[in-house]
């Protein structure tokens, strides 16, 4: 989908209080713009709705991203998968399942 369409049906799912349990992104972060929108839709879907399992998927490019803290704030997460990748295609996952947190490092 284009960002433009995820915005518009993200920020219309919100204003109608639409209950959101299971949120899956993948995109690129090039610039602080995406950063932004990234930032836009993961905060409210993590704090104003049932959120109860999370998939990233972020692939940066010449903008840095940094993991909100109000993904793991969630009171009906239990489940949170964080990929990124960067241009050198260095792979970092991070998981949680329910309070557990496991952490691959890069090699």
């Amino acid at each position: 989908m284009k960002l433009v369409d995820v915005d518009r049906t993200l920020t219309r799912y919100l204003c109608d209080n639409t209950p959101i349990e299971r949120f899956e992104l993948m995109i690129d972060i090039e610039n602080q713009d995406s950063t932004s929108l990234a930032e836009k839709w993961i905060r409210p879907v993590a704090t104003k709705t049932c959120l109860k399992k999370i998939s990233l998927t972020i692939f940066i490019f010449g903008a840095p991203f940094t993991l909100l803290d109000e993904i793991l704030a969630s009171p009906d997460l239990t489940k949170i998968k964080v990929r990124a990748s960067n241009r050198r295609r260095m792979t970092c996952s991070v998981w949680m399942t329910t309070l557990v947190i496991n952490y691959v490092s890069l090699p």
